[in-house]
């Protein structure tokens, strides 16, 4: 390995280190009460090292929202593109929906279900993310389009039923990530999940 490829690697696990203590922080501390400054006693770096690949604590949180916007819709994009019977690719990318949150619980306590309305996020990024998760939203409602041609889905407006699955999905983990809720459940992640995406499934049908 060059020096300059050496360099290049030091660089981007500098720069995901300083991400993940800023992500530690901001669950522990909330946005508005962490500072750079805590940030980088987490990551043991200087606060000058901290500065140099980000310049404030807003950067910093839009890197990690935009970071994990893109996983999440790459990895929907994928089991898409992976085909199959419209049931089947349904079930797949709830599944993959619900792995993410599990990979990622993070992602969704800052972004998601404590989401607040920021005045340092640029308007032309929350909206083009909003657009983004719209257009997914729309082949989800075209695939059971698809299925209600074909008789596999009860005849039905497709649009209300995607939004009415992505609603179920989005209200279970919303309750799931909270630990009273949870206990409460007396279910694990994977049972909860099997039952969400028979539930929907099993609807579309009836």
């Amino acid at each position: 390995m060059g020096v300059r490829e050496r360099h290049r690697r030091e660089r981007e696990l500098r720069r995901r280190a300083i991400l993940e203590a800023a992500k530690e922080v901001f669950l522990e501390k909330g946005f508005e009460a962490s500072r750079m400054e805590d940030i980088a006693e987490r990551c043991e770096l200087g606060k000058g090292t901290l500065y140099f690949y980000f310049r404030s604590k807003e950067d910093l949180y839009l890197a990690l929202l935009q970071e994990g916007v893109n996983e999440l819709f790459g990895r929907i994009e994928k089991k898409l593109e992976e085909g199959g019977e419209v049931e089947e690719v349904l079930r797949r990318v709830g599944e993959e929906f619900w792995n993410f949150y599990e990979d990622n619980k993070a992602f969704f306590r800052l972004f998601v279900f404590g989401r607040r309305r920021l005045s340092f996020i640029p308007e032309e990024l929350g909206r083009s993310n909003v657009e983004r998760g719209m257009r997914y939203l729309q082949r989800f409602s075209e695939l059971l389009e698809k299925g209600i041609e074909k008789g596999t889905f009860k005849k039905d407006d497709p649009w209300k039923l995607a939004l009415l699955c992505w609603a179920l999905m989005m209200g279970a983990l919303f309750l799931y990530d909270d630990d009273i809720h949870r206990s409460m459940m007396k279910l694990s992640s994977k049972e909860l999940k099997e039952a969400i995406l028979e539930f929907c499934l099993r609807g579309l049908k009836a």
